[in-house]
Formats: structure tokens, C-alpha cells, sequence
């Protein structure tokens, strides 16, 4: 058996029983924002950990408005700031109903110390 693992917006592995392989391909927010509407996938939101949607063989993790604040504060704590590897996986062109580039726009407004809500979170 092997399972399809996309973590976040960045990376897909396939688990075998006893090692990962790395499959170079991206998932961006246009795709996980259908998958988590898709009725065949669980949800699992949790803020703490991390929120995944799941099904036989595929396991998607994804982050909210919810599981972002918590990260963004818990380096806020230490005095810390946020670097973003790309943002070619955020949404550029609005298609999940939050605006053009939610994540990055998102993180700017919590830096700042106030933020709007995304709408579709």
C-alpha cells in the first residue's frame, strides 16, 4: 500500500511502508480549496497541530485564518518575524472566493497587528 501525502501548499510525497519519496509537484490554495469542499475528503481543523483533509491514500494539510494567526503569533512570541518561501502557491487570481492573494495579504494584516477576516475562512 502506499499513501499520497500533499503537505500545505508546497509539496506532495507518496509513503511507502518504510520511507517517503519526495514528488516534486505543487498544490496550490486554487487546488486544496476544492478538495476541502469535496465531500469524499474528511476535514480535521485544528489550529494547534495542523488542519488536513484526508481520504483512502491522500492526506492534503492546509492552513485557515485560524491555523495562520496561531503560527504567525507563536513566532510573534519570541520576537521572531514570518519569511514567506514563495507565494506562487497563494491564490494570485482569487479563484477560492477569498480576494487575490489571501495568505500573503493575511500575514501582512497580522504583522501589522490588525487584520480583517478572509471571507471564505
Amino acid at each position: 500500500m502506499k499513501l499520497t501525502v500533499r503537505i500545505g501548499a508546497w509539496d506532495e510525497f507518496v509513503m511507502h511502508p518504510k520511507e517517503i519519496t519526495k514528488i516534486a509537484k505543487n498544490l496550490g490554495m486554487p487546488q486544496w480549496c476544492r478538495v476541502i469542499k469535496d465531500p469524499a475528503y474528511k476535514l480535521v481543523k485544528n489550529a494547534k497541530t495542523q488542519n488536513y483533509a484526508v481520504r483512502p491514500h491522500n492526506l492534503i494539510t492546509y492552513d485557515d485564518q485560524e491555523s495562520l494567526t496561531a503560527k504567525i503569533n507563536f513566532v510573534k512570541e519570541f520576537g521572531a518575524g514570518v519569511g514567506l518561501h514563495t507565494v506562487k502557491t497563494d491564490d494570485v487570481n482569487g479563484e477560492c472566493g477569498c480576494g487575490r492573494m489571501p495568505y500573503l495579504t493575511y500575514v501582512v494584516n497580522v504583522l501589522k497587528m490588525w487584520c480583517e477576516s478572509i471571507p471564505c475562512f
